[in-house]
């Protein structure tokens, strides 16, 4: 942040023009401050993302490569569960007591562990990691696409969003909260687009963002039910009704 701080704040300073100059030049000088900005917006995005990468492979390699919680070995055995007993939701059997028990969490996330759930932890990590910069990858397309961003002041974002520390905290686990956070950015970027061009194109996606999104986290299910048309109803009453198909 002190390093994204100080790039904006030079960037910043590059692209004033120096009131002393005489007018002819200001132009010229105005197109070569730009190009300077813009390479140091490029430089802190650089540095930003090589931060990334240095904290997730040091995170993997020494931090996370084996399972802390109990969280993280409930969704790996009921991983090995599903494929056992080829059902999505399987039944356990608590190694101490023999009691038998139907765990009903959102299933989506342990059946695409499935395939994975025998490699060693930090490639599964890996894996889940990836899923971070597939977000990040969807904030910058949107943040051009959608938002008109410059392309560096979008990779900057996707940087940000990757070095927040509440995702860092949660990808630092195996925990469907990214999952989650996957589906439900889609379906908000959806009702975004859908609210400018209404088409079911739109709304199919974000219904279907909203569907995978009950079957991957309880706690982004409750965002959707209960703040979702708190916010649709304000922007209805802001004047803009697109919002209101959320």
């Amino acid at each position: 942040l002190a390093v994204l701080s100080w790039s904006l704040r030079a960037a910043h300073v590059r692209l004033q023009l120096d009131s002393r100059v005489a007018v002819g030049w200001r132009p010229v000088l105005c197109g070569r401050q730009m190009l300077q900005g813009l390479e140091t917006g490029w430089l802190a995005s650089g540095v930003l993302f090589a931060m990334i990468i240095a904290l997730q492979v040091f995170r993997v390699t020494r931090v996370n490569n084996r399972p802390h919680s109990g969280d993280v070995f409930t969704y790996l055995r009921l991983a090995q569960e599903i494929r056992r007993q080829r059902r999505l939701f399987p039944e356990m059997v608590f190694y101490h007591t023999g009691e038998r028990e139907i765990l009903q969490l959102p299933p989506l996330m342990m059946a695409l562990l499935v395939p994975v759930a025998g490699l060693p932890y930090s490639l599964i990590l890996s894996l889940a990691a990836l899923l971070d910069v597939v977000i990040a990858g969807i904030v910058v397309s949107a943040g051009v696409v959608v938002f008109d961003l410059a392309p560096w002041r979008a990779v900057l974002a996707g940087a940000i969003f990757l070095l927040t520390p509440i995702n860092m905290v949660t990808s630092a686990s195996l925990t469907p909260r990214a999952l989650g956070l996957l589906w439900f950015l889609i379906f908000v970027l959806g009702m975004t687009l859908f609210a400018g061009d209404p088409t079911a194109l739109w709304f199919g996606l974000s219904a279907l963002a909203v569907t995978l999104a009950f079957l991957s986290q309880r706690m982004v299910t409750q965002i959707i039910l209960l703040l979702v048309p708190l916010i649709a109803g304000g922007f209805w009453l802001a004047g803009v009704p697109g919002y209101g198909a959320m």
